[in-house]
């Protein structure tokens, strides 16, 4: 029931590969997915390639972009000066991995050669003949920077080379665990920080695979996925094939990679969302937000994670793969009225009561440089307060991007000033509970509704459980 969809995959190989090609060209990328929505192109075979108006049309926003060839196999399924060779050059990175996946669009290759290159080196070198669209080819290489992927013939006469996607190893999986499988969920509940989710695991590794750091996988629950995770620590346990793993969501992932400067101005979503991928790699879902505009800047010296934080506060979104196979830009849920019930509850809820804040202060800065700008300040006063109150103020004042500051406050003051804390252990039947959404729960002192903060989830068997942390509020 449980299951690690481990990506067996050369870290580093995708995020670095520069494609080209030889005798033979690939001129086209386009979408090959069967659940994409469809693209303004026709493959005519017999008399070449045709877009059905003139122009080519790629898609976006897609997980796989594929490769056409322009050149043609002929009566005999030969491709033309001995095949059709796809070159990969991976700039700066010496890549190590098991092999490579061929996904092919419609009809298959049936013989292939693939070599790999420490520069001019040879490695190794073998012939394949696929047999199916999905095809591994078995030909593990250490330390190379370079892969060419030769095409010889085709399937049936006069055919183009069509496919969805190369991957750099094998997709595996692992379902024998020692315990249970924790995910650790956490979010800013007024987003003005970017916590990122953790995941570990002590499980039997298959010989086939032979785990490295930087390796991704997701992890489900059967057919519900819980999330992308990388793996950060690897540790073997010396018992038969046993490794404790550590990873960490996409969101850490960000903050390896550098961030250019963001000239001040006015920006879309999509546009920064861009800027991060350009630089990481790493996709993230719009979620339908990608047309909102912030103005400001982000200062050099940061990196990605840094800017998909200041993305989350300008906007007031969250960064999440809960539940997803990738980051997304979410909002508030509001599902107050879907009660966690006091049957889905372990032992009694903790109340806890918090100093409230008095005051609340949200500074925006202008300019290009926080050591070279102006901050304009945004307060928001706790009318409730009583004299005998200390002074506590919740300080926000790192940030330069907003879609607008005052609306922004608002949200923020309408979380409200107290913060008080639910803390309670719950049986997950209801899987799509995240972080993120507005639920109320039974406890001792009534019917609370607040904020999911964090969920610390245990998977093991059939059973889901999670100590979940709820920030009270009763105002959105």
């Amino acid at each position: 029931m449980n299951k690690i969809v481990y990506h067996n995959f050369a870290p580093g190989a995708a995020e670095n590969a520069a494609f080209s090609s030889e005798s033979s060209k690939f001129d086209y990328t386009v979408s090959l997915t069967e659940d994409s929505e469809p693209v303004n192109f026709a493959s005519l075979e017999h008399t070449g390639i045709n877009l059905l108006d003139g122009t080519l049309c790629l898609a976006e926003n897609t997980d796989n972009l594929g490769f056409v060839s322009s050149d043609i196999s002929g009566a005999d399924r030969l491709f033309p000066n001995g095949g059709i060779r796809l070159v990969f050059s991976f700039s700066g990175v010496n890549c190590s991995g098991p092999g490579i996946t061929l996904h092919f669009m419609q009809n298959i290759c049936p013989k292939i050669k693939a070599e790999f290159f420490h520069d001019d080196e040879l490695l190794i070198s073998e012939t394949f003949r696929p047999s199916s669209l999905d095809f591994y080819c078995d030909i593990p290489a250490e330390m190379y920077n370079k892969a060419v992927i030769t095409f010889i013939e085709s399937e049936i006469p006069y055919q183009f080379v069509k496919l969805k996607n190369i991957d750099f190893g094998r997709i595996d999986e692992i379902n024998e665990f020692f315990g249970a499988i924790n995910i650790y969920e956490e979010i800013s509940v007024d987003c003005s920080d970017l916590p990122y989710d953790t995941c570990d695991f002590d499980a039997v590794i298959p010989e086939n695979i032979t785990p490295q750091t930087g390796q991704s996988f997701f992890v489900y629950h059967g057919s519900d996925c819980f999330g992308k995770f990388t793996t950060e620590k690897l540790t073997d346990e010396n018992r038969f094939g046993t490794f404790s793993v550590k990873a960490s969501d996409d969101k850490m992932v960000l903050g390896k990679s550098p961030f250019s400067a963001l000239a001040a101005g006015t920006h879309t979503a999509d546009e920064i969302i861009s800027a991060i991928f350009s630089n990481s790699f790493i996709k993230i879902d719009n979620g339908g937000f990608g047309n909102t505009e912030l103005n400001g800047f982000i200062k050099s010296g940061h990196n990605s994670r840094y800017a998909a934080a200041m993305l989350c506060m300008g906007g007031g979104f969250f960064l999440s793969s809960a539940r997803n196979k990738k980051l997304r830009l979410l909002k508030l849920r509001d599902r107050r009225n879907e009660i966690i019930s006091a049957d889905r509850i372990l032992g009694q809820p903790e109340y806890t009561k918090n100093a409230p804040y008095t005051q609340i202060n949200l500074y925006e800065h202008k300019g290009s440089e926080f050591n070279n700008d102006t901050a304009a300040v945004h307060t928001a006063n706790n009318e409730s307060v009583t004299a005998n109150i200390a002074v506590r103020e919740l300080k926000l004042d790192k940030f330069s991007l907003f879609s607008d500051p005052a609306a922004r406050l608002e949200e923020i003051k309408a979380i409200g000033f107290e913060r008080n804390e639910i803390r309670a252990k719950i049986i997950m039947s209801d899987t799509d509970i995240r972080t993120g959404d507005i639920r109320s729960i039974e406890t001792a002192h009534g019917i609370k509704t607040g904020i999911v903060k964090s969920l610390d989830i245990s998977i093991q068997g059939s059973e889901i459980t999670a100590e979940a942390v709820i920030i009270e509020t009763e105002v959105i």
